[in-house]
């Protein structure tokens, strides 16, 4: 900012200047001409006019004090009006250097002698105070009529005066815009800490929200598998245990090979398998209890009730099975000693002309 933003506005602002003394150096040259006029027009002598015309320029004055001035010499040059070193009018000034050795005067007549106006840059006294010299950017013009130049200058003090304002308004501008910064950055950081935060004690619920579910699903009695897609995802060491898979394995099989109606029970297992729609909502109709047969990976087949229960977990659905095993009777065991563990009411028949029941539960 500093480094692109001063330097333009210090030759912005010398260039204005600049102008600005150009224009009231124009303006102290039309009072000649006025005065030029009238010598022309025979109303004033050559001597009246001319003293006439430097008396106006010597009295005056511009800027912020009203002490910036005019002063004229001629092109040989000698001086004829400066407000403020009276001493030099009348003289030669061809000799007068400056601090640094600059015949002034002589610089002024080489500038106005091929283009009639022209910038010189010198040290000078500061306007009214002689012991103080300061650098100082003039512009003078030819007036061809007398062959005089008139001249006003800037002090480059004053520039670099208004630069370190500008410089200093810039650094208290920067101060406040890095303080609103830094609010701002310390408010977003303590916000997003507080997300931080926030999120690590989520996951740290979430995780043990799953391993408290986890573990209550693996504690259970009953086999438990999820089924997302139409694929198992996930099943517990009951289930595994009663169908023979390992949990590497069961991923591949199908639900259509894991399942086995019993006779007469094909239209019950396929509205059971219908009812499992892909991406199930948490509140999809809920397929019937079934009783049917698991076919593990080796062995006999394994009596069981089947129950269905839609789930959602980040934003994908599926279904939660438990299946219920139930044993074959045992001699000298009830006749619900079967069955009285199952969620629903339940019997078993022989088949037969008279299909006459063996056994039932209390729900049945």
């Amino acid at each position: 900012l500093f480094a692109v933003a001063i330097p333009r506005f210090e030759r912005a602002l010398l260039e204005r200047k600049k102008e600005m003394i150009r224009e009231l150096a124009n303006e102290a040259t039309s009072i000649l001409r006025e005065y030029a006029a009238e010598e022309r027009a025979g109303r004033l002598s050559t001597e009246e006019a001319r003293l006439g015309a430097a008396a106006r320029v010597r009295d005056l004055r511009y800027g912020k004090d009203g002490k910036d001035y005019f002063w004229i010499t001629d092109m040989q040059p000698v001086m004829i009006v400066h407000p403020y070193r009276p001493e030099l009018e009348g003289t030669d000034v061809s000799e007068y250097r400056d601090a640094n050795g600059i015949q002034v005067f002589v610089e002024f007549v080489e500038a106005v002698r091929d283009r009639d106006q022209g910038y010189v840059e010198y040290l000078w006294q500061w306007k009214d105070d002689s012991h103080r010299i300061v650098p100082k950017l003039s512009f003078v013009e030819r007036f061809p009529d007398w062959d005089w130049v008139v001249g006003t200058g800037i002090y480059l003090d004053d520039v670099h005066a208004e630069i370190a304002r500008m410089a200093r308004w810039m650094i208290w501008l920067s101060l406040g815009i890095t303080a609103a910064l830094a609010l701002i950055l310390a408010f977003v950081t303590h916000q997003s800490l507080a997300i931080e935060r926030a999120r690590r004690a989520a996951e740290s619920r979430l995780r043990e929200s799953h391993e408290r579910y986890r573990a209550l699903v693996e504690a259970s009695t009953e086999g438990m598998v999820l089924m997302v897609d139409g694929a198992f995802t996930y099943a517990n060491r009951s289930f595994l245990d009663m169908t023979g898979y390992s949990a590497s394995q069961l991923p591949l099989v199908g639900i259509g090979e894991l399942i086995r109606a019993h006779e007469g029970g094909a239209a019950d297992l396929s509205r059971f398998l219908a009812g499992l729609v892909p991406d199930a909502a948490p509140d999809a109709p809920v397929p019937r209890p079934l009783a049917c047969q698991l076919s593990p990976r080796e062995g006999e087949p394994v009596d069981a009730v089947l129950t269905a229960s839609p789930f959602a977990v980040a934003g994908r659905g599926g279904w939660i099975l438990a299946a219920k095993r139930l044993t074959a009777p045992q001699a000298g065991s009830s006749q619900t000693s079967f069955a009285e563990a199952a969620p629903v009411g339940m019997f078993r028949a022989r088949w037969g002309r008279r299909t006459p029941l063996v056994e039932a539960n209390e729900a049945a």
